[in-house]
């Protein structure tokens, strides 16, 4: 019986304080108050109270008089504390915090429709220049809400912008343990011309009318500024100081339009020394991160889920810049060393664009951009031309530490270098499965001395997707000095790697499988693609067209479909120019009735020796021709060839057909009759060497309409170890 009623005495008071917690549970919205509360200022043996009762019970009033105390009473070398009682506060006018204090404002919360706080300038100063206005300032904890109902007059317009925290002339600024809340498209902090800030373990969370701000823009959370007058104003003077130094680690980014970052600058006046890193970006609309003119500069170990866009890097944008030396183009590139010396990092990110619903224009992992101005920029007084923006490095650290940046989602593009110089995609792995549009994996346009490698890029499932693309931006700055090596790209529909417009870009020792084309080489000088394994490329191994001139492909291990190796000039934009090229020492691998390598409408001087097939025989190679053109073919080390000559509506293809490969020959073929004598390969005037018709024989010639050739069995004798073939078709 004792233990019946002990049970039951137990199960009591257990039911009892389930209702407790029941009834001590909030029911209604927090409570905030304008008109209690206190604050403590410590300040070496000085210590004091400030309560709201005091001041008009006006807790605002209480605490910007302890604020301002807590300035004149400290030092650099004996700072004070300002500690505000934990509550939840309605503020009516902006807080102004002084040199070498801290405000301690843990469990607490604010709300305020305007400017929560500002740094108040030493000795009550109107204005201040360089970081000379105040120093020293720590603000920790506090959840600051500016999601209230307001006006900016008369109770009638809810989106007056302003942002929560602002710092100007200032340095050694920390932010920290802190919460904003519901700004209204503006900065939640907003850094101009401040030296060493460091915004630590704070949390940036909601955009107020979010929804919209995805089409209609937004603004960064925290925004690195200048003393700029139309950028930063109400903080005199407007002596374009630059933040520098700045710290932007351990934070947390929900639901804003822009994270972090900075568009307006003064040219010459970088954003120097800007470290972004292990923060978390989510659900952001825009850019995660928007880097423009930001020098000697880091972003990297970051996370990035479900957002527009992530990290974006940019030399300068037209109509934001401010030019205060007048420069015209060529006096900007000349005094452009501040950024051609420094190198920016990024690294270690994790990026996740989001899948659906992306308002974001061009979604992509990681984009550094020069800038064209097209024509004069009447407000940056900068004359139309290129900026290049230089020195990025995507992948590793400043130690050339591997660091890969892992990119998904919905990508226009993965890595992107727009006019871009001496630039660096290293090590990163960008997986293209959830795209919905044309992705790319890496892109560099209009670049000059990029280096692509070691890049691992996967899963381009949509028709036209493409793993490395080089190119030209419209036709007056194409990519030079490019180098693409040593990357790993599979399961990527159209092309493995394809380079259009460029100069002087070597390809070399990539691991390219499943795809249409291995590699593209479309209107380009100077290019060599040598060493590459290009695997079950359902089309071409490589393909070659428009005109490329002065091209090696080389020492490739290629397997495709259909024929290995292509040069089709059908849509050469300049047919007459003749050029030049070499295909040599490649092993390739196809169907038994295709030809490896295929050579069409090309006005070519090329070597093609040394192609091996997949079963030991050299290659055979098919040359198709049309009238007007001249084509001139050195071919190396073979013995015995035969060579068919068939003519198919004025098309002259030439199959060698023979274990060691093409020989040398010249065919000249007259129309309508003219000059029969032609063609006999006896005629050799059209060989370098005046005495090679000893070296050659003919045979079994066969007409479709005489003179025009129909078929013709030729076999070389003896010939020497290097010599010249040309084909003219009349």
């Amino acid at each position: 019986m004792k233990n019946k009623v002990k049970s039951f005495t137990v199960s009591l008071l257990c039911v009892s304080y389930i209702l407790c917690l029941f009834t001590t549970m909030p029911t209604s919205a927090v409570t905030f108050t304008a008109t209690t509360g206190s604050v403590k200022v410590r300040c070496g043996a000085y210590s004091h109270v400030f309560s709201a009762k005091n001041y008009g019970d006006n807790f605002s009033r209480a605490l910007n008089t302890a604020l301002s105390i807590a300035g004149k009473k400290a030092t650099s070398s004996q700072r004070a504390t300002v500690k505000i009682s934990k509550g939840n506060y309605a503020l009516d006018r902006c807080l102004y915090i002084y040199s070498n204090t801290t405000l301690n404002a843990k469990g607490s919360t604010f709300k305020y429709p305007l400017n929560f706080l500002k740094n108040g300038y030493d000795n009550s100063a109107s204005s201040a220049k360089g970081y000379s206005g105040s120093e020293n300032i720590t603000i920790v904890g506090g959840v600051w809400n500016m999601n209230v109902s307001y006006s900016n007059a008369n109770n009638t317009n809810p989106k007056v912008t302003h942002s929560t925290f602002r710092f100007g002339h200032c340095k050694n600024i920390k932010v920290k343990d802190c919460m904003f809340v519901n700004n209204y498209n503006c900065h939640d902090i907003e850094l101009g011309a401040v030296n060493n800030a460091v915004i630590t373990n704070c949390t940036f969370k909601n955009d107020r009318d979010v929804n919209k701000l995805y089409t209609e823009g937004g603004k960064e959370a925290v925004q690195i500024d200048s003393a700029i007058s139309g950028a930063f104003p109400y903080f005199p003077s407007y002596d374009y100081t630059p933040s520098k130094n700045i710290t932007i680690k351990n934070n947390t980014f929900i639901n804003k339009f822009r994270g972090v970052g900075s568009h307006h600058a003064v040219i010459g006046n970088t954003y120097n020394n800007i470290s972004v890193f292990n923060n978390t970006f989510k659900n952001i609309a825009g850019f995660s991160v928007y880097a423009v003119y930001w020098t000697n500069s880091n972003i990297y170990n970051n996370t990035f889920t479900d957002v527009g866009a992530g990290i974006d890097m940019r030399s300068m944008i037209s109509g934001e810049m401010v030019n205060l030396r007048n420069f015209n183009n060529l006096s900007y590139r000349s005094t452009d060393y501040v950024t051609k010396k420094s190198s920016n990092y990024v690294y270690g990110n994790n990026i996740k664009v989001r899948t659906k619903d992306n308002t974001c224009t061009v979604p992509f992992g990681i984009r550094c951009s020069g800038a064209v101005f097209n024509q004069y920029d009447s407000y940056s007084k900068i004359n139309a031309g290129k900026y290049s923006i230089y020195n990025i490095n995507i992948g590793f650290d400043k130690n050339k530490s591997k660091k890969p940046n892992v990119i998904s989602g919905n990508l226009t593009y993965g890595v992107y270098v727009y006019h871009g110089d001496n630039c660096n995609v290293k090590y990163n792995q960008i997986d293209l499965q959830k795209a919905q549009a044309t992705p790319y994996g890496v892109v560099a346009k209009g670049s000059n001395n990029t280096n692509i490698s070691e890049n691992t890029i996967i899963n381009g499932n949509k028709e036209n997707s493409t793993g490395i693309y080089v190119g030209a931006v419209d036709t007056d700055y194409p990519s030079t000095n490019t180098l693409i090596s040593n990357n790993t790209i599979s399961n990527v529909a159209f092309g493995g790697i394809s380079v259009n417009n460029s100069c002087d870009t070597l390809i070399s020792d990539n691991e390219v499988a499943n795809t249409k084309y291995g590699a593209v080489n479309k209107a380009n000088v100077n290019i060599e693609i040598d060493s590459n394994n290009l695997s079950n490329c359902s089309q071409y191994g490589i393909y070659s067209t428009y005109g490329s001139t002065n091209y090696k492909i080389s020492n490739n291990t290629i397997s495709s479909t259909s024929t290995p190796i292509t040069v089709n000039d059908i849509y050469d934009p300049f047919p007459i120019e003749e050029k030049t090229g070499s295909i040599f020492s490649n092993n390739l691998t196809c169907s038994a009735d295709v030809t490896p390598i295929s050579i069409i409408n090309a006005n070519l001087s090329a070597e093609v020796f040394g192609n091996i097939r997949s079963d030991g025989q050299y290659a055979i190679c098919r040359i198709k021709g049309e009238k007007g053109m001249k084509y001139q073919y050195l071919l190396k080390d073979m013995e015995n060839p035969k060579v068919n000559v068939t003519e198919d509506n004025g098309i002259v293809a030439l199959d060698w057909e023979n274990s060691e490969g093409v020989e040398y020959y010249s065919v000249n073929r007259t129309v309508d009759g003219y000059d029969t004598t032609d063609l006999a390969l006896g005629n050799i005037n059209h060989f370098e060497d005046s005495d090679f018709s000893k070296y050659i024989q003919y045979s079994d010639v066969s007409y479709s309409v005489a003179p025009c050739i129909s078929s013709l069995n030729i076999k070389l004798l003896g010939l020497p170890t290097v010599a010249t073939f040309r084909q003219s078709i009349i």
